[in-house]
């Protein structure tokens, strides 16, 4: 029997078939591979955050290292300056109670040799009279004193000594504070370091995107297919950059505007407590109006002008807030349309590159 015009032979029918399973299976592979990169990109993305985060905490702890060793400079040129000090208060205390002691010493042998007891025991023994006696014939002479001024110089002395003693007790105990405070400083270095050296030592390996494997078995077609897949794939991530950064655009304009918004419903509020206190100080006017009260203070006159500028105020804020409402609701809007439009880009770009599969084939 002859074959109609428009009939199909059995093989091409065969043929056909096995050509839709292949660009169905083509299909499939494409859309897992798209699958599997889009997972790549967002676990590089989070890697890279980690990074990120890593970098700036290892910049703040070499910035809070250096703080500390600028901290522990100052502090050793303080502990340098204290010794110093320390030792020539030292150095002036020796000498201070050398000095102290040779004027001890001369006072004493000054205060010995101005009473002459030997001398005048000697005297009336070989006279033979008694004192009263001899002190009754001699005529009268005046005691000698201890010079007053040795006596006081070495007060003074001693006082200095004691001063620079009292001195060098205060420089001894800064000295141990500041030794402490330094060896707390010193401490705190040592774990800064450790928690570095952790942080270094704990730095994740960036990871490698994987890189399909391409068999040398594969058919005449597979170089133009892999240049459409590679093409689709930078035009999508492409697509999924800019559409990430429309969202950061948006998501930052909408905490603008509720912040906006939560700042309206503050003022709204606080001038609603005001309008009511306003009301209720005009209720209390009316009410002694009606009494045949006396007239109101300027007080409260000063109340009902500023009750009536908060009403102006709440009627124009009553209009702004609906704007606000309707450009938030056309920002999601907005939102809503960019992804739409995003996933018709990508349903686009997978059919282009299905038809190209079929061209080329």
């Amino acid at each position: 029997t002859r074959r109609g015009c428009g009939a199909l032979t059995r093989g091409e029918v065969t043929a056909g078939t096995m050509r839709t399973a292949t660009e169905d299976a083509t299909i499939s592979d494409l859309r897992r591979r798209l699958a599997t990169a889009g997972a790549q990109v967002g676990q590089l993305q989070r890697e890279l955050e980690a990074a990120h985060a890593l970098k700036a905490e290892l910049q703040s702890m070499k910035e809070a290292k250096l703080c500390l060793e600028s901290e522990i400079s100052s502090l050793r040129g303080l502990m340098s300056e204290r010794d110093s000090t320390i030792q020539e208060l030292r150095m002036q205390v020796h000498a201070l109670e050398a000095k102290v002691s040779s004027l001890s010493t001369k006072t004493r042998v000054e205060v010995v040799s101005s009473f002459p007891q030997r001398h005048g025991a000697s005297a009336s023994s070989s006279t033979g009279m008694s004192p009263r006696q001899e002190a009754q014939q001699k005529p009268s002479q005046p005691i000698a004193q201890p010079p007053k001024q040795s006596t006081e110089e070495s007060e003074a002395q001693e006082h200095q000594m004691r001063l620079l003693k009292r001195e060098l007790t205060s420089s001894q105990e800064e000295s141990k504070r500041l030794s402490q405070l330094l060896e707390q400083e010193s401490e705190k270095r040592r774990a800064l370091q450790r928690r570095l050296a952790e942080s270094q030592s704990q730095r994740p390996a960036p990871a490698q995107p994987a890189i399909p494997v391409r068999t040398n078995a594969a058919p005449e077609g597979q170089d133009e297919k892999v240049k459409l897949l590679r093409r689709l794939d930078g035009r999508i991530g492409r697509l999924e950059a800019r559409k990430q950064s429309e969202e950061a655009a948006m998501e930052t304009d909408l905490l603008r505007l509720r912040q906006q918004v939560r700042s309206l419903e503050d003022e709204l509020a606080h001038k609603t407590a005001r309008l009511e206190d306003a009301e209720q100080m005009n209720r209390r006017h009316a009410a002694r109006v009606v009494a045949r009260e006396p007239p109101a203070t300027s007080q409260e006159i000063a109340g009902m002008q500023r009750a009536a500028a908060v009403a102006k105020e709440m009627s124009r804020l009553q209009m702004l807030d609906p704007l606000s409402a309707s450009a938030i609701q056309q920002r999601r809007g907005q939102m809503e349309h960019l992804r739409s439009r995003i996933v018709s880009i990508q349903a686009s770009a997978a059919a282009e590159a299905t038809a190209r599969l079929l061209t080329g084939q």
